[in-house]
């Protein structure tokens, strides 16, 4: 509860609370603040009763406690005069339970009757008639909707045709309040596309100012939008035109109505703080939700019933869980990027047959990318970059005949390429490489081409040969960069493009891929290939005869733009036309033995690098990603002498010479490279699940 020790603060000019977790009455010593203008407590959980002392709040300009998102019940007992708030001009006490009669001396004593007054009392438990005294109040809006007021005199609304903004002086007393018998999502008219239309069932709306006819609790679209509202701290939004005034709820900012009916909303980096309230899932014509980048959290638990809605945008918010969006039925496009979404991507997601679009990157996924992904056959992009998705890509993809942007970049897949990637004709962009180039959705980024060294995710990443992709039609882009792909760049590699003059990027560095650049490349104009980092043997002439590869940079530097030659090298393996960047050749006792280094290395780098590659195959081979322990193991950053079970001649000398990975769950079959370990001496794979061939052991 808030202490009711205000008499402490006599100055007290200004005191908002609002959408805290305040709960009891509201302290009476706020009436020994004599000097306070603003009262702002709204959006809290207060019970009781308002306290008789608020009217002696002479300076009080704006009185502010409506509780649209109460649990308890809100505030009971009568609504007060306020007679001494001389200076009051907002009062806001809607979604409480006032009830009675409506004090016929409100604001008797007002200092400012002939000023815009602005008065909330929707959603109480008020009985009986407006008081003809009102008519004192020259320009007031008032909310009067939802309460079980029963008369209002024609005569009245004639004499305060100023009220409601003047829409009583155009609309008469349907724009203080609609009839019984009749209803409208305001409650009243506050617009040509805002009638109060008859019920339909006898008995419906037997009160002024009803929302609608039946007698359930469902909200009307009006209601449910101020419940956003007041749910998600409106009044600090970015912009909230419209939200509090007396605006048709269609020229409030970002709703979008089509017949008078909400179909969009948009109000993405807006300043939204709080929980979004499932009941905006219940607005039956939305088709457009976009709540992306605001600090809120999410329920969707009514999303059943948003028969309408398409298009959902909910990236960089507090989402942790999609956990019955996929009751969403209709749904053609989802953005939830960005979020702190962890755990296995449930199944249940693949339901969603109609969907186009879904953009999942930047979130903690992990486990496999379940198979039913082939249900989705309507999609046309998948985003899922930087995750934590592990096991090989499903042959299911396959199924993705409409895709187009297929992007797993940043994940920790393992196992070979899908042949059934090659069946997805209409793809354009295939991005699975596991480091570098992603920045929100774009998929290769500024470091497509540039090595990254070995990937931070601790596993070997895509292994197996490069699959031809000869039957894809329209691929542009191809990243595969930071894989451990073997074999030979096919002959006949995307053979089958229909366009060969316009660009083409094709990302494969870091790899293991062996043998030359090869000829059949010379068919595309335009072609920029990223090789560095692989164990390229050379260039097939006429190819670096193509002045519009690699950015036309061909046509300058030659075989260079697109790899260093053997013993030349560059930070990037090639050379781009920048002076940094330029191939130069290896310092004495120091070579490149492949096209495309970024180092040189001496006799005992070599030997390292060679040990580490080997101690790489032995832990993919062995299953090294299920070991009982694996401490170290592909860490990038450490020595192989740090890995778990590894031991090495000594400090200075980086050569294994022992590996104890005894009872440590190894499973499958032990690499022949094993024995080019020139320094190994003692192995003991004691108590594991393996077979050994010593056939090549020299």
């Amino acid at each position: 509860s808030l202490e009711d020790k205000f008499d402490s603060f006599p100055d007290l000019m200004k005191f908002h609370a609002y959408g805290n977790d305040f709960t009891g009455q509201v302290p009476p010593s706020l009436g020994a603040c004599d000097d306070l203008e603003d009262l702002v407590i709204s959006e809290n959980d207060f019970t009781g009763t308002l306290p008789p002392v608020l009217n002696n709040l002479k300076n009080l300009e704006m009185l502010s406690i409506h509780q649209t998102t109460n649990t308890k019940g809100g505030i009971t007992g009568p609504l007060i005069s306020l007679k001494g708030c001389a200076s009051l001009t907002t009062l806001h006490l809607g979604s409480n339970a006032l009830s009675g009669s409506l004090p016929s001396d409100l604001l008797e004593d007002s200092n400012v009757l002939g000023e815009s007054i602005d008065m909330d009392l929707s959603n109480n438990k008020f009985i009986g008639a407006i008081p003809s005294e009102w008519n004192r109040f020259d320009r007031l809006f008032i909310d009067l909707t939802r309460n079980e007021i029963d008369r209002l005199d024609p005569v009245f609304c004639e004499q305060v045709s100023a009220w409601q903004e003047g829409a009583v002086e155009d609309y008469g007393c349907d724009a203080i309040l609609c009839p019984p018998q009749k209803y409208s999502d305001y409650g009243r008219k506050a617009g040509s596309d805002s009638e109060c239309q008859s019920c339909e069932n006898t008995g419906g709306a037997p009160f002024f100012g009803a929302t609608k006819c039946d007698s359930s609790d469902k909200a009307s679209e009006h209601e449910i939008l101020k419940k956003l509202y007041y749910a998600t701290n409106g009044p600090e939004w970015v912009v909230n035109l419209g939200w509090e005034n007396g605006d048709a709820m269609c020229n409030w900012y970002g709703v979008e109505c089509e017949d008078g009916k909400v179909v969009g909303i948009d109000l993405s980096e807006n300043g939204l703080k709080g929980t979004v309230p499932p009941e905006i899932f219940t607005l039956s014509g939305l088709r457009e939700l976009d709540l992306e980048t605001n600090d809120v959290g999410f329920d969707f638990s009514d999303i059943e019933e948003a028969t309408s809605l398409e298009v959902l945008y909910l990236s960089r918010t507090n989402l942790d869980s999609l956990d019955g969006i996929w009751l969403a039925s209709n749904l053609r496009e989802l953005h939830v990027t960005n979020n702190d979404i962890t755990g296995r991507i449930p199944d249940e997601l693949f339901n969603l047959v109609k969907m186009e679009r879904m953009f999942m990157n930047y979130n903690s996924f992990s486990g496999r990318l379940p198979t039913k992904v082939g249900q989705l056959i309507n999609l046309e992009e998948l985003y899922l970059m930087h995750n934590e998705l592990t096991g090989q890509i499903p042959a299911s993809i396959g199924n993705l005949q409409k895709i187009k942007v297929l992007a797993l970049t940043e994940n920790k897949f393992q196992g070979t390429l899908p042949t059934e990637l090659n069946e997805l004709k209409n793809l354009e962009v295939l991005a699975i490489q596991r480091e570098g180039g992603t920045d929100g959705n774009e998929v290769g980024g500024d470091t497509v081409g540039v090595d990254n060294g070995p990937s931070v995710k601790g596993r070997s990443g895509i292994t197996g040969p490069l699959l031809s992709f000869n039957k894809l039609e329209n691929l542009q882009a191809l990243y595969l960069g930071s894989n451990k792909l073997t074999g030979t760049i096919p002959y006949d590699f995307l053979d089958g493009l229909a366009d060969k003059e316009s660009m083409v990027a094709i990302d494969l560095i870091g790899n293991q891929l062996t043998g030359q650049v090869p000829s059949s490349l010379v068919q595309f104009e335009k072609f920029s290939l990223f090789l560095a980092g692989n164990k390229i043997s050379g260039i097939a002439s006429g190819v670096c005869l193509k002045e519009g590869w690699m950015d036309e940079m061909a046509g300058i530097k030659g075989c260079d733009s697109i790899l260093c030659p053997v013993n030349y090298f560059s930070p990037i393996g090639r050379d781009n036309g920048d002076a940094e960047n330029a191939c130069v050749p290896c310092e004495d006792f120091t070579d490149a033995e492949f096209y495309g280094s970024i180092a040189c290395a001496d006799a005992s780098e070599k030997e390292a690098m060679k040990e580490r590659e080997i101690l790489t195959e032995l832990y993919n081979s062995l299953g090294g990603a299920s070991w009982k322990v694996q401490h170290g193991w592909l860490d990038p950053d450490i020595s192989v002498c740090s890995w778990w079970g590894i031991t090495c001649v000594s400090d200075s000398v980086v050569s294994v010479d022992s590996i104890h990975l005894n009872q440590n769950g190894l499973k499958g079959d032990v690499p022949s490279s094993l024995f080019e370990l020139r320094y190994l001496d003692e192995i003991n794979f004691s108590d594991n699940d393996i077979t050994i061939s010593f056939k090549d052991m020299g």
